[in-house]
């Protein structure tokens, strides 16, 4: 009697087991008809039972309906990224259960052969066929303008394959696009990191933050030095870097890295340019003189080097005015002619250097200003005229 109860007892429990896995049949059966609530209610209560919520094909068979319903939802919204979300979550699951068994291949198996699509039924519906569907839905909201949707789509893309550099970039892109900046910088670095991924524009869009919104110099700084060493024939990171040690007042660093660079480039006309700025910044206005007119000489519509050896040259010639001014009575009537004919021979000097300026971007303020009093200055009211006509035009208050 005894063997005939526990008969009993075992068929009870075999049958309910059973009665779980026809249920996952009976939701698989659903997914091919269609039936997507159905075979998710279905997927889910094998999940809530004991006897089938610890094989790995019941998460792998929710992983497949909520990646159909992803795929045939177009509207692309936050409810389409949720199943997409929760296929990636259960598929990850069903992985973990599995322990590299045949569900795994299953989840792992490409979409793709020889780079084309492969038919429905030899593709694999796991994780690639999700990212796929990822990507396209992700281009498709990026070409609609909906820049939000796009960046949540690029962002399951690459969680789903990190090492799919376009994705990721394309997630930091429109990460900070939507100025989700904390993201942005997570995904550049991820770049970074990949030795694969050989590329600056990385350290490009991270810069841009760290610089631009944050403000954050000391940290620019780090990410330079390490963008020089991953890229050292890109020149822009030194230059950079020499900026941004010149902003904080890091004088003998930024020299340092200068001479550095003009070693490998003496004719780089950003660099001789911060080699005057240095130098003047140290006092040397005779030797900030060399290098901001060296700058202008080894390119010829550099604007920068112009008006720099320009603006220079009036400060020279303007402390000489002022010197004259308070000199005495006896050192003036001896000194004043010859100091103040240095003076107008330095500023006609630097008339040389704002009309090469005006010469390569004609409305310029910066430039045309100072021309105004040094034409004066020099009696020359004709093209003091023009030039004050010129000033009023840009500043909106001209004929």
């Amino acid at each position: 009697m005894k063997k005939i109860i526990v008969s009993l007892a075992l068929l009870a429990v075999f049958g309910t087991a059973f009665g779980q896995k026809k249920v996952v049949r009976s939701a698989e059966n659903n997914l091919k008809k269609g039936n997507y609530e159905e075979a998710l209610t279905e997927i889910n209560e094998a999940i809530q039972n004991s006897e089938t919520s610890g094989d790995p094909n019941t998460f792998f068979v929710k992983g497949k309906i909520l990646t159909k319903a992803y795929e045939v939802d177009s509207s692309n919204t936050e409810s389409t990224l949720k199943y997409g979300i929760d296929a990636f979550e259960v598929f990850k699951k069903a992985k973990e259960m599995d322990n590299g068994g045949k569900i795994t291949k299953e989840i792992d198996k490409d979409v793709l052969a020889d780079g084309l699509m492969l038919p429905p039924g030899l593709r694999g519906e796991g994780i690639p066929w999700l990212k796929y569907l990822s990507y396209a839905k992700a281009l498709d909201a990026y070409e609609q303008e909906d820049m939000m949707m796009a960046y949540k789509f690029f962002k399951l893309t690459a969680d789903i394959d990190p090492t799919d550099t376009t994705a990721v970039y394309n997630t930091a892109y429109t990460a900070a696009f939507n100025e989700d900046f904390a993201t942005a910088k997570e995904y550049y670095k991820i770049l970074i990191d990949n030795d694969e991924y050989v590329n600056p524009a990385a350290y490009f869009g991270l810069l841009g933050i760290v610089l631009e919104q944050e403000q954050n110099n000391e940290e620019a700084l780090t990410i330079l030095r390490d963008a020089q060493k991953d890229y050292p024939n890109e020149k822009i990171f030194s230059e950079y870097e020499i900026s941004i040690l010149i902003k904080l007042d890091r004088l003998d660093e930024a020299k340092t890295s200068i001479e550095e660079s003009l070693e490998k480039d003496p004719r780089d006309p950003n660099n001789l340019l911060r080699y005057g700025y240095l130098w003047e910044q140290q006092g040397d206005l005779d030797k900030a003189l060399e290098y901001y007119k060296k700058s202008a000489e080894v390119k010829d519509d550099f604007f920068d080097g112009n008006f720099y050896a320009g603006a220079l040259l009036v400060d020279m010639a303007g402390k000489i005015v002022n010197e004259v001014n308070n000199m005495n009575d006896a050192d003036w009537e001896k000194y004043s002619d010859s100091k103040l004919k240095e003076a107008d021979d330095i500023y006609r000097e630097s008339l040389k250097y704002f009309e090469k300026a005006i010469e390569i971007n004609p409305d310029d303020l910066r430039a045309l200003e100072p021309m105004y009093g040094i034409y004066n200055r020099l009696k020359q009211p004709e093209k003091a005229e023009a030039i004050d006509k010129r000033i009023q035009e840009l500043k909106g208050g001209g004929n």
